[in-house]
């Protein structure tokens, strides 16, 4: 081995072979990522909860002022537009699936996992991906992505 340091992406560390080829070693979550993990998964899953998005307090504690979305419908918007959005919505429902939590550095956060979105007899399917920075003890969402999932018969 060269006498390279290990880098740390993420979960998998970076190891130079003798051959001068890098390969990735799994590395597990280490233990003083877990509580930011467990943190952002919870995070996440709040605001698929009506209580908080109907919370404009949650709302500006949990998203970023400069948070951006493209969303499911392929709609774009900001901060502004989605509390807005989000003040409008009733009856609707989440179901998470799948939720996974890669830490990018100690202070970035990847979620992504697939929901069931509920409204009435409608069930929407979409797979999600946000991003979380954390910023002095505070972690907020700046950016998220929704993707209807279509499913093998063609129905949404």
């Amino acid at each position: 081995m060269r006498d390279e340091p290990t880098v740390l992406v993420g979960w998998a560390a970076s190891a130079h072979r003798d051959d001068g080829a890098t390969r990735l070693v799994d590395t597990g979550c280490p233990p003083c990522d877990k509580v930011a993990c467990d943190l952002l998964k919870a995070n996440e899953l709040a605001l698929l909860d009506p209580k908080i998005r109907s919370n404009r307090v949650e709302l500006d504690r949990l998203i970023a002022d400069d948070f951006f979305e493209v969303g499911a419908s392929g709609s774009t918007f900001g901060k502004a537009e989605l509390v807005l959005i989000l003040a409008d919505e009733s009856g609707i429902y989440f179901e998470a699936l799948d939720v996974k939590v890669n830490m990018l550095s100690s202070t970035v956060g990847l979620v992504t996992y697939t929901t069931a979105r509920m409204s009435g007899e409608s069930v929407q399917r979409s797979r999600r991906a946000s991003i979380w920075v954390k910023t002095g003890e505070q972690w907020q969402m700046i950016y998220h992505q929704g993707t209807v999932v279509i499913e093998a018969d063609g129905a949404l």
